[in-house]
């Protein structure tokens, strides 16, 4: 959500995200509430650009999250989160539960060609092949068999266990049993890709604009406008377009909150993600603001390298990336800020994932993990990593990415005042889109970063993984051996409370040792038109449009 915020995935990655929507160019484009039901089309809104379309480079849930409206992976999540067919018309498991044959059915892509099994094998070795730097690699190569040796560069091509057996077969072969495999079926990176295609627009431009892909799933998109907005129209040849109740989507790039909800009061969007402080001007207009989890965890992403510009790191020491977690005010921070249902993380992974023997994941701990709003604690740990590195609190250089959202401007504002108080350490808020920021990660050019993730399938292992040494989303640099070594035994480990017993030791290590500093389990608020109606919103569906229609009654 990085689910990258991921699910989006993990995954939301940024703060405040709102929806929103665009009409061709127009300044203020008016709903067509004229037009047949069924060919309406929903004004929508995004507060970020799309970073990357390309499917095996998505990291973050804006890409994430409107890649899935316009393509089909063998598997798609219904609106209960259930697992459907998708590009696959059904599946066998063998006896050891190891190997997965996906028959596909009669689908096309938008350019009338097939889209067969060659297209999965070609898109997932894509995927792993190491010259593609893939951020997602991991996610196929920890589970398929030879698939982990080859992204490492180790092993041969002809070694994995990914094979289009004709254009209606496709067979792939696990490592160990795993019962979420099915899941990340269902996730953007495992999406196909027609290789002509592919090849005949080059590496260098597939994803990166309307014309430069392909589509097979519910809409196609009919134009991207950067930075300002996109429109998505109905598939005709999807092979349920019958089912799809709406005409589009119109998408516009908005990224304060307050210019958002004039949009919608005035008609001009049928759904707006609304801050808690506006609930009641949303409420006294009429409108019903409605909840839900996103299953986002908000975090400080610090940079654990021992050097960052050619100096010492300060967050390569782990007692003062404890001080700057512990002198942050996370309830007063909700309160303060985003003013909504949002709860305090002291723990890491999202309350939206099931646990063990409790009702969710954080719930099984007895203690908090991660001291809060604790400035006596605060400073003491920062003496004493400054002590361990040599320096002076007046050696200290510190900055921090934020997005340029309103709501991230105003979060960076409370951190920054947070760590004034309590560490007297004045922070340089180096605020950025939402692509640059990603790209700075990426690059490994940051000290500290507000960040984000959210879930890409539900189990822990969607968010533990993400710091094993060497993922390609683990921008920290976190690094350990104890770690890794857990991470490896929870992936053989077929008992699922065995499994969960190994995600609790996991939890624990990595919040003491602080590669990041969790901050909130976000919920979300958002109205819609009354007509509006069939808006998928859960933590790892984020939003979809796929089975809403307008109620021609309302």
């Amino acid at each position: 959500m990085m689910k990258k915020l991921s699910l989006l995935v993990a995954i939301m990655l940024l703060v405040g995200m709102a929806l929103a929507g665009c009409k061709g160019n127009e300044a203020t484009p008016g709903i067509n509430t004229e037009a047949k039901a069924s060919d309406r089309m929903v004004n929508w809104l995004d507060s970020q650009e799309p970073p990357e379309m390309n499917t095996m480079l998505m990291t973050d849930v804006v890409s994430l999250n409107l890649h899935k409206h316009v393509t089909e992976g063998l598997v798609r999540l219904g609106p209960k989160n259930e697992r459907m067919y998708g590009m696959a018309e059904k599946w066998d498991v063998s006896e050891d539960g190891l190997t997965y044959t996906f028959h596909i059915r009669d689908a096309k892509w938008s350019n009338g060609d097939k889209v067969t099994a060659k297209d999965f094998e070609f898109a997932w070795m894509k995927l792993l092949d190491p010259a593609t730097g893939a951020y997602y690699s991991y996610m196929l190569a920890a589970l398929v068999k030879g698939a982990a040796e080859y992204n490492a560069g180790t092993g041969k091509a002809e070694d994995v266990a990914i094979e289009a057996k004709d254009d209606k077969t496709f067979v792939v072969t696990l490592v160990n049993p795993v019962d979420y495999f099915l899941d990340i079926c269902a996730f953007g990176v495992t999406s196909p890709i027609n290789q002509k295609f592919y090849e005949t627009v080059g590496a260098e431009n597939f994803g990166k604009d309307a014309d430069k892909m392909l589509y097979n799933g519910p809409f196609v998109m009919e134009s991207w406008e950067h930075e300002v907005g996109l429109v998505l129209k109905k598939n005709k040849d999807y092979y349920k377009a019958n089912e799809v109740k709406i005409g589009g989507v119109d998408i516009r790039i908005v990224k304060d909150s307050e210019t958002a909800l004039n949009m919608f009061l005035a008609g001009d969007l049928d759904m707006v993600g609304v801050r808690g402080s506006q609930i009641e001007t949303v409420e006294a207009e009429g409108f019903t603001v409605q909840q839900y989890g996103d299953g986002a965890t908000f975090y400080l992403e610090f940079n654990t390298r021992p050097e960052y510009n050619g100096a010492v790191n300060p967050f390569s020491n782990k007692y003062i990336r404890q001080a700057f977690s512990y002198a942050l005010d996370r309830q007063g921070y909700i309160d303060t800020v985003l003013k909504n249902a949002s709860l305090p993380a002291t723990s890491y992974t999202t309350p939206e994932i099931a646990g063990k023997d409790k009702a969710t994941f954080p719930q099984e701990f007895a203690e908090p993990l991660v001291k809060d709003n604790d400035g006596a604690a605060a400073a003491e740990a920062l003496q004493k990593g400054l002590d361990e590195l040599g320096l002076k609190k007046e050696d200290l250089k510190i900055s921090m990415l934020s997005d340029d959202t309103d709501v991230a401007k105003e979060t960076a504002a409370f951190y920054k005042e947070c760590w004034t108080r309590n560490l007297g350490v004045d922070v340089e808020i180096l605020t950025m889109p939402f692509k640059s920021r990603i790209e700075k990660l990426q690059s490994d050019d940051f000290l500290m970063s507000s960040s984000g993730w959210g879930p890409d399938f539900n189990d822990p292992m969607t968010f533990l993984d993400l710091f094993e040494t060497g993922n390609g989303n683990n921008h920290t640099g976190y690094s350990s051996a104890e770690y890794d070594g857990l991470l490896a035994q929870a992936r053989k480990e077929g008992d699922r409370a065995k499994r969960y017993d190994i995600y609790f030791q996991l939890e624990k290590l990595l919040l003491a040792d602080m590669p990041i500093a969790p901050i909130y389990f976000r919920n979300r608020d958002f109205t819609t038109v009354p007509e509006l109606k069939g808006v998928v919103r859960n933590a790892l569906q984020d939003c979809t449009l796929i089975w809403a229609y307008f109620d021609e009654k309302k």
